[in-house]
């Protein structure tokens, strides 16, 4: 078996997998857009404590957690949440919270995305990331090349027979299987629900929220600034009234989190209640942008529902 289908298996059931493997799966699961999906315990732990003193008075707050990854940091969150006793509901949502276990025999694994793109290879119970590392390229040099043309093969026959399943292929069993690319601990939370969406074109947005959270996601490392005006308008229009926005970078280099907490006034613009060490870099985006009709905001009550596969 998989060290993968192990640790996160269809169904988001929890398994015995500790912090630590997790942790080991989630540094080498590359995305396709070269992200990796690494997160470090406790690194938001200051900000949801400053968080803490600007929440609104709503109860059950409805909270929506963008950008999850791994989902560690949401976990925690809720976890906070909780140990305030707040009474809450959580929505988490990412781009990429599904994938596709790929087999070929016992030995040889891959990680698949939507695109059928390996984010992550597993021989003989290694976990390595695609690209490999030069270390691993010199170690497994025949079976990353097997396991390759082997994804080759199923992605033709896949195509031509619309089946995940494929019998065999270079003459080893081959077997598939959804999988959850997020901590199974999330998973099973009774008060948080996943859903993956794009944040940009607000695909798979729904619903009205009393706090976003938008945690090492919104940053010109990864956006320029017309679209990160962009998704910043598309998570205004999610946001109830007197809403509040909170935006964090974590800068892993000097172990700081800087960040800046928004309010959303009744003139649809808003504005700043507090920052930590400077202020997320993209504060000065969030004030300067227009009000938006009042039409364009969102009145459903509906809530983000996770479909699994």
């Amino acid at each position: 078996m998989s060290l993968v289908e192990n640790l996160f298996v269809a169904g988001g059931e929890a398994t015995t997998a500790s912090p630590e493997q997790e942790k080991d799966f989630f540094d080498c699961l590359r995305l396709k857009n070269g992200v990796y999906k690494t997160t470090y315990p406790h690194r938001m732990d200051d900000f949801n404590a400053r968080l803490a003193n600007y929440l609104p008075a709503s109860r059950p707050l409805r909270v929506l957690d963008v950008g999850i990854s791994s989902g560690v940091s949401t976990l925690e969150w809720a976890e906070t949440l909780e140990g305030s006793g707040i009474d809450y509901q959580m929505t988490g949502i990412d781009l990429t919270l599904r994938g596709l276990l790929l087999s070929f025999g016992d030995r040889l694994h891959a990680v698949l995305d939507s695109t059928k793109w390996p984010m992550l290879f597993e021989i003989d119970g290694q976990w390595i990331s695609n690209p490999p590392r030069k270390r691993h390229l010199l170690r497994h040099p025949f079976s990353l090349a097997l396991t390759n043309y082997a994804l080759l093969l199923w992605a033709r026959r896949h195509q031509e027979s619309e089946t995940e399943q494929a019998g065999k292929i270079l003459g080893m069993p081959t077997r598939a299987q959804a999988i959850h690319l997020v901590t199974p601990r999330l998973m099973k939370h009774p008060r948080v629900r996943v859903c993956e969406g794009d944040i940009v074109t607000e695909s798979g947005l729904q619903g009205e929220f009393d706090v976003i959270r938008a945690a090492n996601i919104l940053n010109r490392g990864y956006f320029d600034d017309d679209t990160l005006a962009r998704i910043t308008q598309n998570l205004r229009r999610h946001l109830t009234p007197n809403g509040v926005l909170a935006v964090c970078h974590t800068h892993d280099e000097e172990s700081v989190n800087r960040a800046s907490i928004f309010e959303l006034g009744q003139n649809n613009r808003f504005a700043l209640l507090a920052k930590m060490n400077g202020g997320a870099e993209i504060e000065d985006i969030v004030l300067q942008l227009s009000a938006a009709p009042a039409d364009s905001r969102i009145t459903s009550e509906s809530a983000l529902v996770y479909s699994a596969e």
